[in-house]
């Protein structure tokens, strides 16, 4: 699956990305040095585009969490 398709999955299940879980900590600093202004890095745009440029960052499989929507945090 892409990101792109990923997001669909979540939508139209009426989940909320809650966000990415890594074993290493260096993907999640070189995404906030490429989107500072995500701060709960939850934008899969951004992903999608950080994915494109850092290939080794989900390495084949991407692991998540999401809630229900309407959720609070």
């Amino acid at each position: 699956m892409s990101l792109g398709q990923v997001r669909e999955l979540i939508g139209s299940a009426g989940l909320r990305f809650v966000g990415f879980e890594f074993e290493k900590r260096e993907h999640r600093e070189r995404y906030v040095e490429s989107f500072p202004d995500d701060e709960a890095m939850t934008n899969l745009d951004n992903w999608e585009r950080h994915e494109e440029e850092f290939s080794d960052t989900f390495l084949g499989m991407y692991q998540f969490w999401c809630q229900k929507a309407g959720t609070p945090d």
